[in-house]
């Protein structure tokens, strides 16, 4: 292995493909961390993996087995973490991303990795036996080099980033935003437990409202699959009551986009362009 190849190897981490190495990773012992976890402050370090963060209910660590990875374990509180959230991981993952349903649960498609794979700017989770989710690590977006990155490289900027998510992710805050090795903003915290966004507009009856969101979009330069994507979901059966912003966003644009087969900004797809 070259030099350069090593550094790749290094800097290395969203990828089109990066499920399948995931899945290949060592299955992590629940009981293990959570007595970890549960003892850190007596010191009991060497059941935890690395520390990363909090949100609101899940604690994110390096991946003990491949940094390249971070690791989301679900809690019910801050203070403790036992067997019970283990036990409760199927509804917790659920809700996480998308509430699955029909076919989907057989294909193992969540709604998130669904997006990803039509060019959505983010970092979907994968559901580990309803245990705990693994995700590529993602230098965060509040780091300089990683801004530099995004500039120097030409990427999409926060702002256009942003404007992608309109009306399908909630809780778009810059600590939720990561700029992976090629410059590229991806959302990072894919929460699909939202009723709404609060972004424009929300009512979807609103006269001409498709038509406004799509030349909203193109101020932006951005267009999404929407006919492609709305397929895709009644394909895997999801359901409009558990997303219905997001039903509504495409069924509304679809009569006024040019309906590409992934996102694109400027005609090109970014968030898939370039690994």
């Amino acid at each position: 292995m070259t030099a350069f190849d090593q550094t790749w190897d290094l800097v290395k981490e969203w990828t089109p493909n990066w499920r399948e190495t995931a899945r290949n990773l060592p299955k992590l012992d629940w009981h293990e961390i959570a007595r970890g976890y549960n003892n850190r402050e007596n010191g009991d370090f060497d059941l935890l993996p690395s520390y990363l963060g909090s949100g609101g209910s899940f604690d994110a660590f390096y991946h003990p087995y491949d940094d390249k990875f971070a690791i989301k374990l679900p809690r019910k509180n801050s203070e403790s973490w036992s067997e019970n959230d283990a036990d409760d991981g199927e509804r917790i993952m659920n809700w996480r991303m998308g509430d699955p349903t029909g076919r989907e649960i057989q294909v193992g498609q969540p709604l998130p990795s669904i997006l990803e794979s039509y060019g959505y700017p983010i970092a979907s989770e994968l559901n580990v036996d309803n245990r705990y989710m693994v995700q590529p690590y993602i230098e965060p977006s509040t780091y300089a080099q990683a801004t530099r990155r995004n500039r120097k490289n030409k990427r999409p900027n926060d702002d256009v980033t942003n404007k992608v998510l309109h009306n399908t992710f909630g809780d778009r805050y810059p600590s939720n935003f990561g700029i992976d090795q090629t410059g590229n903003y991806r959302f990072i915290d894919p929460d699909m437990d939202y009723k709404y966004t609060q972004d424009f507009p929300r009512n979807f009856k609103m006269k001409n409202a498709g038509e406004l969101l799509q030349n909203d979009l193109n101020e932006w330069g951005i267009q999404l699959p929407a006919s492609s994507l709305l397929n895709t979901l009644d394909k895997y059966g999801f359901e409009r009551e558990y997303h219905s912003q997001l039903f509504d966003l495409l069924t509304a644009i679809e009569p006024y986009s040019d309906n590409p087969q992934s996102v694109l900004i400027d005609g090109k797809a970014e968030f898939l362009e370039g690994y």
